[in-house]
């Protein structure tokens, strides 16, 4: 069932007001405060029960976010050149959880964070949009949704192809069937590797965040979405296909690096999928003993949980704030930001 009403638990749980707050009263005081939105009150017998709306937890995490402000825009590229490996749920999980806890660039106003979709088979928009029900062909060609290709080469205004979800502050740009033609269009242009930098960042700069998910395929739309990057995340599963494609993988990755001469302020590895197999855990501390730098230290586990929350276009901190998956995620997420806030700290203090 689709889970779209929070109670005082439920907010506690997905912003882990304890950890900050001692008292058990907080989110009761900060609504009675005005400091976050008043909750509709559901009658159960004789007693009242709080529950907030989906729409509302981004102003909840203004109070309560766990995930600090960054002072520049940050731009995620997640992108392993591997199937299967759950980037596109892990890069779905991230930017809702960025949304949620209201994250912001100094200079913005309101926090904003935008999803751009840059896989063919279009697993991000089906995770963030609810599905368009058509009846017939032409209705469903009628219907096609407009993309970045339209925006870039069609002057289709992007206002047209950016399209809302149900947070008020996360957005998304959809795959498309375009995205093909984009990305031969891509191999023909001048600076072909920084058209979306010189082209398409410009156009964002309202986002706080902007996150790429990318096909395992690697293609000029992968190319210029690395080039825009302040961050790479390459989600790992703890799986022997995962394990042998790795080495290939940041070969590649650090030979583009070098290649079009970008450096990202980081190159994380989220391990995913861990079980309790030898092989497994063999696997994931290989990946920590051999990538200490970039290796997360807090896998996520596999759970039928994030296929269930995914199915209804939740964030496993939403649709199960109290399972052992949620506590993966949130550690991880966590980690993760605060490491993409250190690096920015340090580019400060350098420039």
């Amino acid at each position: 069932m689709e889970k779209t009403a929070y109670t005082t638990a439920d907010i506690q749980k997905i912003f882990r007001v304890e950890e900050k707050y001692k008292s058990p009263l907080s989110v009761l005081n900060a609504e009675e405060r005005g400091e976050i939105p008043k909750a509709s009150r559901i009658q159960r017998g004789k007693t009242s029960v709080r529950q907030w709306q989906t729409n509302q937890l981004p102003d909840i995490g203004k109070k309560f976010g766990f995930l600090g402000n960054c002072k520049e825009q940050q731009v995620l590229n997640i992108f392993l050149s591997k199937g299967g490996v759950g980037k596109s749920s892990f890069c779905f999980n991230l930017a809702r959880t960025l949304a949620i806890s209201s994250v912001k660039k100094q200079s913005a106003e309101q926090s904003k964070i935008l999803l751009i979709g840059l896989d063919l088979q279009g697993t991000l928009t089906d995770y963030t949009l609810p599905p368009v029900n058509v009846e017939s062909l032409e209705e469903a060609q009628a219907t096609e949704r407009a993309g970045l290709y339209e925006v870039l080469f069609e002057n289709v205004p992007l206002e047209d192809v950016i399209l809302p979800t149900d947070l008020p502050n996360l957005f998304i740009i959809p795959e498309n069937s375009s995205l093909n033609t984009l990305e031969k269009t891509l191999r023909f242009q001048t600076r072909k590797e920084y058209f979306f930098k010189d082209k398409l960042l410009p156009k964002l700069q309202e986002f706080s965040v902007i996150l790429f998910d990318n096909s395992p395929n690697w293609n000029a739309l992968i190319e210029n979405s690395l080039v825009c990057a302040t961050t790479v995340i390459s989600p790992i599963g703890c799986e022997l296909g995962s394990y042998q494609a790795l080495k290939n993988h940041t070969t590649n990755i650090q030979e583009f690096s070098e290649a079009v001469q970008v450096q990202w302020d980081n190159y994380f590895l989220v391990p995913q999928f861990l079980e309790k197999s030898k092989i497994s855990q063999q696997i994931y501390g290989s990946y920590l003993n051999q990538y200490p730098e970039n290796v997360l230290p807090t896998p996520i586990r596999r759970s039928a949980t994030a296929q269930e929350a995914l199915t209804l276009r939740k964030s496993i901190l939403e649709y199960a704030p109290t399972s052992p998956l949620a506590d993966d995620y949130y550690e991880a997420i966590k980690t993760l930001w605060e490491k993409v806030l250190a690096s920015e700290a340090v580019n400060v203090v350098e420039a």
